[in-house]
């Protein structure tokens, strides 16, 4: 580059002049045109230098704008780092016993691998079965006794009930073949009770039969002496009346008269007490038939009033022979869903399982895995859904 400096005119103003300004100039290089140029090594080492000027121009331009692209599209892999666990989809499968009880038989071990529905262990279940038994036999038993009330209440002699009718009554309760034994010794009873209750009324009635037919032996015997001293009261007047009027003429004396008069009033007498023991055997015979009256109405109340007992008693055990029955049922522990057992707690026939305490978990084998950790805060905008 070349410089040059111009000559300064001294300062003609009164005032002091400031210092001339030296003024440079630089020349920039430049490639001269062709036609201008003569062809010498010199312009070939221009235009040399000129062609790696734009290479490098381009060669940067290139540079930059691929660099902001990548900066603007590309993806750029990083990692989150955190502890975790990986476990299934679902969660593992507790087995827990809602009462818990004794191992009566173990069909898996650690590691098995179960289907849905599977037997796992079972339960001992003589408590169960013992209790189902009672309630069963306590519904056949009201069942019967309910029969027995109903024959009471309408008063027949005969109480008779077929076990087909009981069983269709009872099938939804009811095995016949477990309870046909109980069923007969039930029946055998209440039919001995329905029998012994009858004799008693009988006995009760018969005594009622014996006193009336008394009172009316009674009545029949009074009725006589009524009639025979009614029509001795009618004779004596009669002859009162006639010697009346002898003595009046003297024919009679009147002691005698006194005396026929005396004796009216004792026949008068005899009538009135006759009278009184005929309106006592009546009034006991009234007594008889309203005896057998409440007789009758104590069986028909007493009757009622237990069979209503009964029926409801029935239908309370209705629900508990239904719960026994789900507990029963409840004693064959299965698999919840298909999967391999693990963490068993019992081992061994007999052991003790408590009530609601996992006895086993079953891990699904059908399920995805997923990882559960704890993000730290400041991490948590580095993630998001679909990260791998």
């Amino acid at each position: 580059m070349s410089s040059s400096t111009r000559a300064t005119r001294p300062c003609a103003r009164p005032w002091p002049c400031p210092p001339p300004i030296r003024r440079t100039c630089f020349m920039l290089p430049f490639v001269p045109s062709r036609s201008n140029t003569p062809s010498t090594g010199i312009s070939s080492l221009n235009r040399s230098a000129r062609g790696l000027t734009l290479l490098g121009y381009a060669t940067l331009i290139f540079g930059f704008g691929t660099f902001a692209s990548w900066a603007a599209f590309a993806e750029i892999s990083s990692a989150v780092i955190a502890r975790g666990t990986v476990g299934v989809e679902s969660t593992r499968k507790p087995i827990e016993h809602q009462t818990g009880g004794t191992v009566a038989t173990l069909a898996v071990a650690d590691g098995d691998t179960v289907t849905k529905g599977q037997l796992l262990l079972s339960l001992d279940a003589s408590v169960a079965n013992a209790n189902l038994r009672m309630l069963t036999a306590r519904l056949i038993k009201s069942s019967i006794r309910v029969e027995r009330l109903k024959a009471e209440a309408a008063h027949n002699d005969d109480f008779s009930m077929s076990t087909e009718a009981l069983f269709e009554a009872l099938e939804q309760d009811v095995n016949p073949e477990d309870s046909k034994d109980n069923v007969y010794a039930v029946l055998s009873a209440e039919k001995e009770i329905f029998r012994t209750r009858l004799a008693l009324r009988r006995q009760q009635i018969k005594q009622l039969d014996v006193q009336e037919k008394q009172y009316l032996a009674h009545q029949a015997m009074a009725k006589q002496r009524y009639d025979a001293l009614k029509d001795q009261i009618d004779r004596t007047s009669a002859q009162i009346e006639k010697n009346r009027g002898l003595v009046t003429k003297g024919a009679m004396s009147k002691a005698t008269l006194i005396d026929r008069m005396g004796a009216l009033t004792q026949l008068q007498n005899g009538l009135s007490a006759v009278e009184i023991e005929t309106a006592d055997a009546e009034s006991s015979l009234g007594n008889i038939t309203l005896q057998r009256l409440k007789m009758r109405q104590t069986v028909e109340d007493d009757s009622s009033r237990d069979l209503s007992d009964v029926m409801n008693e029935m239908e309370s055990l209705r629900p508990q022979l239904q719960a026994a029955r789900a507990a029963l049922a409840q004693l064959d522990i299965r698999a919840t869903q298909g999967g391999v057992v693990q963490d068993l707690k019992v081992h061994s026939v007999g052991a003790v399982v408590p009530p609601g305490v996992p006895i086993m978990e079953i891990v699904p084998t059908t399920d995805s895995l997923t990882i559960a950790m704890a993000l730290p805060v400041n991490l948590a905008d580095q993630v998001r859904p679909g990260m791998e």
